[in-house]
């Protein structure tokens, strides 16, 4: 019950929003290794765009990464 309680406390007083940016960082870039991936497999901007929520600026940029 206690471990309970205090996990509840923790959460509502914002205990985990120092790991925000960190967990944040690291889902872009994960999204953006996929972006990759499905740039390398000749999937359309568009197509990219709609599955990964980069905007068609960050596709544009990481196609043309991939290129060089």
């Amino acid at each position: 019950m206690y471990h309970k309680v205090w996990d509840h406390n923790a959460l509502r007083k914002g205990f985990f929003k120092e790991f925000a940016d960190d967990i944040n960082a690291k889902i872009e870039d994960r999204t953006r290794e996929i972006a990759k991936n499905l740039i390398k497999l000749g999937d359309s901007d568009e197509k990219i765009v709609a599955a990964t929520g980069l905007s068609l600026e960050e596709v544009v940029v990481l196609r043309n990464q991939l290129k060089a």
